[in-house]
Parts: C-alpha cells; structure tokens; sequence
C-alpha cells in the first residue's frame, strides 16, 4: 500500500450459528460487498469490499467487531518454515494506511503502538503464544511501534489457519455494551418491537440494557439471589427457585438460559408467562434432555439453531407458545 491508497477489504466477526442475522444487518449498508465466509470456534467471519466511509461499519449491532485487513498470507507449512514465512511477511506490511485509518476513526488514538492477538487453527509446530512474541518483536523493529501496554494503541488480530493466516486491525468504537452483538441477534430472531414485554433470564444483563436500547421493548430481568443489579433501562427482580413473580400472560417473549438441572417446574413457569402465540428462545446445552422435558408443557419447537459460545457448542431453541395445554408438537429438526 502506498502513501495515498486506502482499504476496502474487511471481515466481520460474527456469532456462528447466527451469522445470517449479520449478512442481513449488513446488507442494509450500500456498498457491502460480501466475498466469501470462513467459521472459527466462536465467530465466522464474513469477508466483505467496502469503499465508503468505514464509519457506517461501526454501527453494525450484529457482530463483536469489524477488522480491516492489513495483509493475507499463503502457503503456510506447519513447522519453522510457516514461522519465518509469516514474520517475513509481517515485516513488510504498510501500516500507514492503517494508522490513517485508526485515526479517522478515532482522532485521539495512539498509533504509534499496537496490542497483537493471535489464534492458530491446525496442526502446526509453532505456538499462538510463540507467533504473538515473535509479532511484537517484528512491529518493535521493523515498524517502530512498541507495545500498547494499556495505551489505546492499534489493535491486531492474526488468525492463522491451515496454510493461510490473515492480519486484521479492528476498528475501534468509543463505547461497546458487553454482549451487544449476541443480545441483538436474539432480538432480531423474536422481531422485538416497542410494545413488547420481555422477559430475560439469561447470564450478563448488560444484554438486557440492549435489548431495550436497540429495540425499545420492556424488559423485566430475573436475576439470581446472588446476582447483580440492573441498568437504568430494565426491570429487575431476585428469585430463589423456578416461582417467577410475574402475572399469566404478561410478557410477549421470554430469553433464557436453561441448564440440565433447571426444574420442569421452571419451563412450565415460562409457559404462564407467555400468551398463546408468545415467543421464547432458550439456550440448552443438552437438547435431548430439554426435548424430553418439553413434553406435555404447551410449546412448540419453531427452529433448533446451533451456535457457538465460549468453544462450546449450544442449541438456541425458538419455542412458541401454543393456545392450550398438550402434548410438544415438533416443527424443526432438534
């Protein structure tokens, strides 16, 4: 890249099993211009071409962030050679438009410094830990930025996998809620709208505030007694067992986390809650178990989505309500 060339080509990082939810956010933007998809553990990313302002990246709510990508590197081998090939290449990366870029963005960043993250897929002989050494030493040297250590420097990602690695700068936002990407997609699957109800019996109620923040709905958050509070923009109540102090029918929708230990009590809870019709999508770790405890409580499995949290895998189930109580009545493959 030279003095005055800019870049166009970006990937996205979105939720895997939910990725759709992001190509349909995206291709709301004119000028996205999608390529090609490749899935990680937690996150596929969408590459795409973009030639406007990376500005009107910055507001996509679907994804955990968008990286510019600064340099694609083939014909990796998995020993020493596949090393020194990626350090060579690394070491003659432009980053002049990627700090022009940076700075655009955000005009009091540092961009003299850089914090390197690194994930390597397959089976090669060197380390993540041992390419990030190596990494930092080559921007120390070659490119004359040190590392960030706690300043708000250039933030790399190098993702290696099989015998190709890609080196990405994510592009950098003032604020972020926790979760946001994973709260909106959820949203989005239920079509929240103002006038909903909500009610979010999930992990990090930061995913509640967003709910409410990108949809309007009304959210009532049910935490554990020992949990903490919540933001300004939700409802919060403590609860020690599956009894939830809500009145029949109340909540147009209902999020939440399901173990295997969770009480059918609970599920049936969930169920008084909701009207017929009403929406719930719950997250499981076992789907034959919660199949099996779905049985004779009044839902109907709508879709079975898989997804990736944490390097786990789990089922989004997307349940709605039926108008009288019987038997599950299965609509999509579990």
């Amino acid at each position: 890249m030279g003095k005055d060339e800019k870049i166009y080509s970006y990937w996205a990082a979105a939720i895997s099993g939910l990725e759709e939810v992001a190509r349909e956010e995206m291709r709301e933007i004119k000028g996205v211009h999608f390529e090609q998809s490749e899935k990680g553990r937690d996150y596929t990313r969408l590459f795409f071409s973009y030639e406007r302002s990376p500005q009107s990246l910055l507001a996509i709510r679907s994804i955990d962030g968008v990286y510019a990508i600064l340099a694609s590197i083939n014909g990796i081998t998995v020993g020493k050679p596949g090393l020194e090939r990626i350090k060579n290449q690394l070491a003659k990366v432009d980053m002049g438009p990627a700090k022009r870029l940076a700075q655009a963005l955000d005009a009091g960043l540092v961009s003299d410094c850089v914090q390197i993250n690194v994930t390597v897929q397959g089976h090669h002989r060197f380390r993540a830990a041992d390419l990030a050494k190596e990494a930092q030493h080559i921007f120390a040297t070659a490119h004359g930025m040190g590392a960030a250590n706690g300043k708000n420097g250039l933030r790399l990602q190098i993702q290696v996998k099989g015998r190709s690695a890609v080196l990405g700068m994510k592009l950098q936002q003032a604020e972020r809620e926790p979760n946001r990407a994973m709260a909106y997609c959820l949203g989005h699957l239920l079509g929240l709208e103002p006038s909903d109800q909500v009610l979010w019996l999930r992990r990090d109620s930061a995913e509640a505030e967003e709910l409410h923040h990108a949809f309007g709905a009304g959210v009532w958050v049910g935490l554990p007694a020992n949990g903490k509070g919540v933001g300004a923009a939700s409802r919060g109540f403590y609860r020690d067992d599956s009894d939830l102090p809500i009145i029949d029918a109340a909540c147009s929708h209902v999020l939440a986390n399901l173990r295997a230990t969770d009480s059918l009590a609970l599920l049936s809870e969930l169920a008084r809650i909701l009207p017929p019709g009403g929406i719930a999508v719950v997250e499981v770790e076992k789907p034959e178990l919660f199949v099996a405890a779905l049985r004779g409580i009044a839902f109907d499995i709508a879709a079975a989505l898989p997804v990736q949290s944490r390097g786990r895998k789990r089922i989004l189930f997307v349940l709605e309500r039926l108008p009288n109580e019987g038997l599950l009545q299965i609509a999509a493959d579990s």
